[in-house]
């Protein structure tokens, strides 16, 4: 026995030494053992903070031993170890960095996937202490024993523990059966060792025997020395803890000191207000006084007026008076001729004339007119009618999957008309999704057997009570069964939903038209029974948005204006003049409200006024009703709601494809940067707060525009779809996307509090995967982590605490990232951004030690940046080195005004909204020096809907052009006022999606405002990239495609359709195309193929 080496072993002492403590008093033994057996491999199977791993290293480095080591762990945890926090790998691998890279190595992978690194009997000294049941242990060492050389020592830790699950000591005492030569240690968990039986003579160690008298003094010995181990380290801790509540103690103490005073000035302030008040009293009593006189003086004026109108000749003169008003206003009537034609005009003009008189057709020109300026005013918005307002509504994707039954649900019917019998099984597939019970009245082609299909429908639908199965004429489509047959017997429910089999033989481009339909209004049980519970809210009408976006007539009455006209006109109260353009249910399925189609289902018709088929595409009473139902539904209150998929506007003006501008940028000294949010990856605490599943995306897909013309949802761009941030391939998409458009880099949010880290997956991912072309850096989001994502003091789910072991912790683990090529730096030093660096009660403290950290891990201090909001002014006040701007941080503090009340709100909202235009001008004219280095920062828009719904804040009227002219008066104020190497623009942000704050690509801007940046920077002009020339390939062919009322129109004025030609013609297409027209003889004596449809054309121009 080697007493020699026993007593050199007492004195060693760790130099890495970490939380928790059950293997501390193991350290002494595992410096013995390693200096005795001087293996040539040693693996550890389960390392955690590295307690035990580094001691067999410290003492590889202190006996000089040409031992290699290996740590193997998935450093994610266990129910028996718990589950680790992404700093603790990130420790252990720093350290093991720092100390022990040239021998030791960490796999960071489960124990069965290392066991492929080693060969057959290569390892000499193997450490387990993974998962502590008995399966599982038992399995490590079988899977393990294959690659043990002959007379391989075995440790197992935690053979003392007997509590739950915990099966070692289990396993421990059949091995101690089967290798005689073994010990087990009794104190901090037990800790057994044995050696294999094959172990050739001269490896064989004495003290394992089994007749060994040694092994007492060995655990007794050894037991003292572990005993004093857990003594050091808990007064080491304590020592810590005393450091931590002395700083923190001393943090409140400043704190209450600073309370007083402010108490102290608040009271100054009271009594200031307090005289203020009492002045403000007198001036409002002056003020009384003087509305009195006035009203006095008003009184008498009225008085005075009254005798003036009811003098005589005030009532002789009043025939002048109105002849000259009629005479000014009679101009009006040019903009009628103007808009509809002389003769359509003057029989209009006429017949107002005959039966209501001059002064109903004075007003309602005035009425024209206004609505005509309401259109050109209201136009971008593309939704504001008169009498309709309509609502685009997202329905959330948890609702899809809902079951939930609908405690009171209404009576409900369903019309059907059910034209292709072939699809009756195809429509049951979606009335089965109908969660409540319902009656279904359905019309049927005269040929049909209506007994057949009452009886297979009863067969197939789940919830229906009453089938009614009817046989109608084959006239007005499903308009004139659902008003004329069944119209009287709807009225008596509460809800009515109307669908029909269409199919659109006119068209094969429509074939999938009559299914995207169904999906929005019956593709769920949980869709549907949402779309009953807004039925029994607010709203009176629910229908599906168009799905067919290549044909449109702006108007929306197509070829149906003059028979709407006049069949208003004739039948009801209703002036066309109020419903253009014309919003309706295109493709005439819709759930409603009853009483609000009460006169639409009560009109005065018979399949005789329906003309019989086959009809026109349009032009026909069906379709003019088809377009009306909005305008019924508009004398009842309650909101119209559309459904949505796609975009909720769709205006594509802005809309750009990807271009690459890396070659072309000149602005090179300029780096923009952009704020990254990394909420894209679901994680326990999401899970556990806000349901299973949560990412960022759950709130985008929840969200709905909260007036007209409103920008809700977005919509991600299909190359980027609902992606998730939990692998390379989504980072390196990212990388490349900044690379094209010339975003510099990232700035990671980093939520850290106290040690626990969330939504880390991104960062880590991005350390570990060196291919990523992507710069970045951290932006520290110090608040409290809350339900409402604001950073306040109520509902706070993870709290900020500060302290010194917080900083030096808190360093330490982003110390692997500053060592990274990619991470951002000014003057060689990681640039770090601090939220909120007011909430930090000793910066001075955190900014020491982060040097003190940094400059011990051979690195200069961190280049710190005060993000300027919440009450920091300027990052001299907290000794840092910049400051970056934040914009909206204050909501321009009055700078800017708010346009609410201009806007149509579908709801009361109590939230704010800003023209983006002003806030571009607010924040342009900022220019101001600052005596401190000052970051700009840009928005490509703002919109916090997602998150706060009715109390939102956004602005509105954000476009790729506005953005551009921003981006460029910030870089000549950057170039003008910074120095090269820190010329930085921050754009808020690269991925809100919920703040609406994203340069990704969605699907109705595309990747304009990617563009845009990429412009910027390459000094183009916003409107150079679309006035490029184009030369016409030669051989296209081009179909000119004019619908029938235009063609009508130019027919009843050849002078007009000459001037129209003639210009045509003018046109180098018809040089360069095959040019074909769909009418004939509008060409007259040209050569222009007539060609009915487009089947052979390259292009069609309608």
């Amino acid at each position: 026995m080697d007493y020699k080496s026993l007593l050199a072993v007492s004195s060693f002492s760790p130099e890495i030494l970490n939380r928790p403590d059950s293997w501390v008093g193991h350290l002494p033994f595992s410096a013995w053992l390693m200096k005795t057996l001087s293996p040539t491999v040693f693996v550890e199977l389960g390392t955690h903070s590295g307690n035990s791993y580094f001691s067999f290293c410290q003492a590889v480095v202190e006996n000089n031993l040409a031992t290699v080591c290996y740590a193997v762990d998935t450093w994610q945890g266990d129910e028996h170890a718990g589950f680790y926090a992404a700093d603790v790998f990130a420790q252990v691998s720093q350290d093991n960095a720092a100390k022990y890279a040239a021998f030791s190595r960490l796999l960071r992978m489960t124990f069965d996937e290392a066991t492929g690194y080693f060969a057959e009997g290569s390892v000499d000294l193997l450490h387990i202490d993974g998962f502590h049941s008995y399966e599982a242990v038992a399995h490590d060492f079988t899977s393990w024993l294959p690659k043990l050389a002959p007379g391989a020592v075995v440790l197992f830790h935690d053979t003392n523990v007997r509590e739950g699950d915990f099966g070692v000591w289990q396993f421990w005492r059949e091995l101690q059966a089967r290798y005689p030569n073994n010990l087990e240690f009794f104190h901090s968990h037990g800790l057994g060792v044995l050696q294999l039986n094959d172990a050739p003579e001269a490896k064989k160690i004495p003290w394992l025997q089994p007749e060994s008298t040694s092994k007492r003094t060995i655990i007794a010995y050894f037991a003292s020395l572990g005993a004093q181990q857990l003594e050091r380290f808990a007064f080491n801790e304590t020592k810590t803890e005393v450091v931590n509540l002395t700083a923190i103690l001393s943090a409140r103490d400043q704190a209450i000191a600073e309370l007083n005073e402010t108490v102290r000035e608040k009271n100054r302030e009271l009594d200031h207000l307090g005289q203020t008040i009492r002045e403000k009293n007198r001036e409002a009593e002056q003020l009384t006084q003087a509305i009195g006189d006035q009203k006095k003086q008003i009184f008498n004026l009225e008085q005075s007026l009254r005798a003036v109108f009811n003098s005589t000749s005030w009532r002789l003169t009043a025939p002048m008076r109105s002849a000259v008003v009629l005479a000014r206003k009679g101009r009006h009537l040019w903009s009628v001729f103007q808009k509809y034609g002389w003769l359509f005009g003057a029989r209009k003009v006429i017949h107002i004339i005959r039966y209501e008189g001059f002064l109903s057709l004075n007003k309602r020109l005035l009425r024209f007119l206004t609505q005509q300026t309401l259109a050109v005013k209201k136009k971008s918005a593309g939704e504001r009618h008169p009498a309709i307002l309509i609502q685009p509504h997202y329905i959330a994707p948890e609702l899809v999957v809902a079951t939930e039954v609908l405690a009171q649900p209404p009576t409900i019917a369903v019309h059907w008309h059910l034209y292709y019998t072939e699809m009756l099984a195809e429509f049951a597939v979606y009335l089965n999704n109908i969660p409540v019970p319902f009656d279904l009245f359905v019309s049927v082609p005269e040929s049909a057997d209506t007994e057949a299909i009452k009886g297979e429908l009863l067969g197939l639908l789940a919830q229906v009570d009453q089938v009614v199965v009817e046989a109608v004429p084959n006239r007005g489509r499903d308009i004139a069964p659902f008003i004329v047959q069944f119209g009287e017997r709807l009225l008596s429910y509460e809800c009515i939903a109307h669908i029909h089999t269409k199919q659109s033989p006119h068209d094969g481009r429509l074939s999938h038209w009559c299914q995207g339909i169904l999906k929005l209004m019956m593709g769920s049980t949980g869709e549907v029974g949402h779309i009953i519970e807004l039925l029994q809210g607010s709203a009176k009408i629910v229908f599906p948005e168009n799905l067919v976006s290549y044909f449109r007539d702006e108007s929306g009455w197509a070829d149906n204006y003059p028979m709407a006209a006049e069949w208003l006109d004739k039948n009801t109260d209703f002036n066309i003049d109020d419903f253009t353009p014309i919003a309706f249910p295109e493709g005439s399925m819709y759930w409603a409200r009853s009483r609000c189609l009460a006169s639409f289902l009560s009109l005065q018709l018979n399949y005789d006024d329906f003309p019989a088929e086959p009809i026109a595409a349009d032009g026909t009473l069906a379709h003019v009703l088809e377009r009306l139902v909005l305008v019924f539904a508009s004398q009842s209150e309650g909101r119209a709601i559309r459904l949505h998929r796609k975009d909720s506007i769709q205006d594509y003006r802005y809309y750009e494809e990807p271009v690459d501008f890396s070659a072309s940028i000149s602005h090179d000294d300029v780096k923009v940067l952009a704020y990254y949010l990394p909420q894209f990856h679901p994680i326990p605490e999401n899970d556990l707060w806000h349901g299973q599943g949560f990412t960022e995306w759950t709130k985008v897909r929840a969200s709905n525009p909260l007036f007209a013309g409103h920008y809700q949802q977005h919509v991600p761009h299909p190359d980027i779809g609902y992606y998730l941030l939990d692998c390379p391939e989504t980072l390196k998409q990212q990388a490349a996307l900044m690379q094209r458009s010339g975003v510099f880099g990232q700035v990671f949010y980093h939520y850290w509090f106290s040690g626990k880290l969330i939504l880390e997956e991104p960062a880590q991912l991005l350390l570990a995967n060196a291919d990523i072309d992507m710069p970045f850096c951290f932006c520290w989001a110090n608040e409290n982590w809350t339900r409402a994502w604001d950073g306040n003091t109520e509902d706070i789910l993870l709290g900020q605490d500060y302290s010194a072991a917080d900083a030096v912790a808190f360093i330490r683990y982003l110390i692997p990232f500053f060592n990274d090529s990619r991470y951002i730096k000014i003057d060689g030093r990681a640039v770090l951004f601090i939220y909120r660096p007011s909430s930090i009660p000793d910066a001075q403290l955190y900014l020491d030690l982060w040097e003190q950290e940094c400059l011990a891990a051979g690195l200069k201090k961190p280049y710190v940046v005060a993000v300027l909001t919440r009450g920091a002014l300027s990052p001299e006040a907290f000794a840092m080195d910049a400051g970056v701007e934040r914009v909206l941080h204050d909501w321009t503090s009055g700078g800017v005004s708010p346009i609410n009340e201009s806007l149509d709100f579908f709801e009361p909202c109590t939230g704010s909204v800003l023209p983006y235009q002003d806030v571009v001008d607010f924040y342009s004219r900022q220019s101001d020096t600052k005596d401190f280095t000052y970051f700009r920062s840009v928005v490509p828009t703002w919109d916090n809907t997602a998150r706060y719904g009715q109390e939102a804040y956004l602005l509105h009227g954000s476009t790729p052009a506005l953005f551009q002219q921003w981006l460029e008066s910030t870089i000549h104020q950057t170039q003008a006022t910074l120095p090269k190497d820190r010329r930085f623009i921050l754009v808020n942000a690269w991925n809100e999606w919920a703040e609406g704050a994203h340069l990704e690509p969605d699907s109705r801007f595309g990747y304009s405002y990617l563009n845009a940046i990429g412009r910027a920077l390459s000094a183009r002009l916003y409107q150079d990239d679309f006035n490029v020339q184009h030369q016409i390939p030669k051989g296209c062919r081009l179909q000119l495609s004019f619908p029938a009322v235009m063609v009508d129109k130019l027919a009843a004025d050849s002078a007009l359709k000459a001037r129209f030609v003639a210009g045509l013609l003018q046109s180098t297409v018809f040089d360069a195309c095959t040019v074909t027209v769909n009418v004939e003889g509008f060409f007259d004596g040209e050569s222009v193929l007539v060609q009915a449809t487009p089947n052979d054309a390259d292009f069609v121009l309608e």
